[in-house]
């Protein structure tokens, strides 16, 4: 039973920390659109009017499509992040490389830790360290590249993001009824183990209860073998006097 116990507060430890993890990813996932959508934004209000009125419509339609597909049909969720070719510095001549001081005051603010629990797992540090790289990775792309490629970008990340999230709340799900199983089947055994134990006392009340009419019993036959004793005694001596009047009449009679 205690290893059964141990196994289950695993399963719950490891519960909670892939659901920490899911709600990490989620928090990310958000965040990148926000900087992209901020970032397209920063970039418009340095245009003219008239094209800046034209691109926050579209950031703004992309982002209603982003939102979208994060309530879509997860059907096609299992293409996977690297399938998706990251733009590259020479695909874009007209457009140069930002400082990344800015960044890099964002990235270490990113880095502080997200609540006490999770920092002090390195598997989630690691993880969380990873998803920043990546946020840092969009915001540089979505800084140098156009505003339909970033979205397209975004929507390919986020796509799987999502598919990611989707087997690890799959696994949760196994996870979890395998939990319940086990905890059914702890309850059954502990169960079990009242009825034996009952059963065990029941048995041991008859045992007491029949050493008890044992003793009785011996003690009755001590008293019996004693009598018994005591009868043949007095027999022995009844025959000696009888063997004594019996010497001492033919004794008269000669």
């Amino acid at each position: 039973h205690l290893k059964m116990s141990l196994e289950i507060s695993e399963r719950e430890a490891e519960l909670r920390r892939r659901n920490e993890e899911i709600e990490i990813r989620q928090a990310e996932a958000v965040r990148i659109a926000r900087d992209i959508i901020q970032t397209q934004e920063a970039k418009l209000a340095t245009s003219p009017s008239q094209c800046r009125s034209a691109r926050r419509n579209k950031v703004f339609d992309n982002s209603s499509d982003s939102q979208r597909f994060l309530s879509d049909d997860n059907s096609d969720h299992r293409q996977s992040l690297e399938s998706v070719p990251s733009p590259s510095k020479g695909d874009f001549p007209d457009r140069h490389w930002n400082s990344r001081t800015s960044d890099e005051h964002r990235k270490t603010d990113r880095t502080q830790p997200i609540s006490e629990s999770s920092s002090q797992n390195p598997a989630h540090n690691a993880e969380r360290h990873r998803l920043h790289a990546e946020v840092d990775d969009v915001k540089d792309i979505g800084g140098n590249m156009g505003l339909e490629a970033t979205v397209r970008y975004l929507k390919a990340k986020l796509k799987a993001v999502t598919a990611e999230l989707d087997t690890c709340v799959q696994l949760l799900r196994e996870k979890e009824t395998a939990l319940n199983e086990q905890t059914k089947l702890r309850a059954e055994l502990e169960a079990s183990n009242i009825k034996s134990s009952s059963a065990l006392a029941s048995l041991k009340t008859k045992m007491d209860k029949m050493k008890h009419e044992l003793d009785e019993k011996n003690k009755q036959a001590e008293g019996l073998e004693r009598q018994l004793a005591a009868a043949v005694h007095e027999c022995d001596a009844l025959r000696r006097t009888r063997a004594k009047d019996s010497a001492q009449e033919s004794a008269l009679d000669a």
